[in-house]
């Protein structure tokens, strides 16, 4: 699985979009084995968020993403949800792990219409 720290989008629709975190938590059960849980959590962001038209905006995992325990740990697997106030929301098929080491960004572009969007990975890396 890619790591990541960083996420962006950019809305080329003609609506306001909204970055959401799906995320997992790694578990350790004290003999170094890693399992997570079946179902992803939601994230969203608590301050000024709304992404228009022709703009976009990134998420720093380390700095900008405060779970209800604390700051996201190394190796929580992570993916994008777009959400759009009035209308429906995209899920990225892709996920990531994160970790505070990388400089990676995971960049997304969402297109179309509130009730019509499209989600896409523009880059990696």
């Amino acid at each position: 699985m890619d790591d990541v720290r960083y996420i962006k989008l950019h809305n080329s629709g003609g609506f306001v979009t909204r970055i959401h975190l799906m995320y997992k938590l790694p578990k350790d059960d004290g003999h170094g084995n890693i399992s997570y849980p079946a179902e992803f959590s939601e994230w969203k962001n608590h301050g000024y968020a709304d992404i228009c038209a022709s703009a976009e905006r990134t998420v720093d995992l380390l700095k900008d993403v405060d779970l209800s325990d604390g700051t996201v740990p190394d190796g929580t697997i992570v993916k994008l949800k777009a959400t759009i106030p009035l209308g429906s929301a995209r899920e990225a098929d892709e996920q990531y792990a994160f970790y505070s080491s990388s400089g990676k960004t995971a960049s997304y572009d969402i297109s179309g219409t509130s009730l019509n969007a499209h989600l896409k990975l523009k880059s990696y890396g």
